[in-house]
């Protein structure tokens, strides 16, 4: 029994370069179903590689897609901040000048109205 059991064991590991065609056929049989086997487990194992890249690929894209959108919205709010800024400033200066201008104006007609009553050249002899 003990004798059966490791020629059964062992016989996997014997090379059957000796043995009758059928063992040889049976021995190359096996040979080429592990290769096909570990053919097909090692493309399994890359087609799922490339699922997960592939899947790891669309996440980030989709992240950089949300991150192009975030930029430009703030370039967009940045940009229309200071275009805000700049119409205010500019309101804020011709609102300035228009002031001065007023208060210039008035001051030239308040000195004409003083030199009217009260001119400089009493004697005349500016002219």
């Amino acid at each position: 029994m003990q004798q059966r059991e490791y020629n059964r064991y062992h016989q996997g590991w014997r090379r059957p370069f000796y043995g009758t065609v059928t063992e040889k056929e049976e021995y190359r049989k096996e040979i080429r179903q592990l290769l096909k086997k570990q053919m097909s487990d090692k493309w399994a194992l890359q087609r799922e590689t490339l699922m997960s890249q592939s899947k790891e690929l669309d996440t980030l894209i989709q992240l950089d897609r949300t991150a192009i959108v975030q930029d430009l919205e703030q370039h967009r709010t940045h940009a229309l901040f200071l275009k805000r800024y700049r119409d205010e400033n500019k309101r804020l200066m011709e609102t300035k000048w228009q002031e001065n201008r007023l208060t210039r104006s008035l001051e030239t007609l308040k000195e004409r109205e003083l030199l009217q009553y009260n001119p400089i050249n009493w004697s005349g002899t500016l002219k």
